[in-house]
């Protein structure tokens, strides 16, 4: 039995009853059941309104890890276990640039390819890297 179905039972029980309340005990148990009543009802809203946000958090959660897998296939680097010796801790990520003259792949840490000042090693060429960032607050930006 549920709470409401509780306190239904119990305001039968006491309307069927054959007890014989005085005028005062008679007062004393209506407003103890109006307030029962009450409470009864208030818990349902609650309970209403509870089962509303755990569903908004459920439809959250699961749009969050739908952009998460999304995200996940943007940005997967296939690197193996060798890219982290801790060798080259204190330098960070490498990015490969091919040179578009001779097809040379160069490897640049993220200093160097932000300061925009890259030649080919192997023909000399220039490089103009575009690092695809426009967003308006972006540090890379302001240096």
């Amino acid at each position: 039995m549920n709470i409401r179905e509780k306190s239904a039972f119990l305001k039968g029980l006491i309307e069927g009853s054959d007890l014989n309340f005085g005028e005062k005990e008679k007062k004393v148990v209506d407003a103890l059941m109006d307030l029962l009543t009450s409470m009864v009802e208030k818990m349902g809203e609650v309970d209403g309104s509870l089962s509303q946000l755990y569903d908004g958090f459920d439809a959250i959660s699961d749009s969050l890890e739908e952009i998460e897998e999304e995200l996940d296939g943007l940005f997967d680097i296939d690197m193996d276990d060798s890219d982290f010796d801790g060798e080259n801790e204190d330098e960070g990520f490498l990015y490969d640039v091919e040179c578009p003259k001779c097809k040379e792949l160069i490897s640049v840490d993220e200093e160097t390819l932000f300061a925009g000042g890259i030649s080919c090693p192997g023909c000399g060429e220039k490089l103009d890297v575009d690092i695809g960032c426009d967003c308006e607050d972006c540090v890379r930006d302001k240096e």
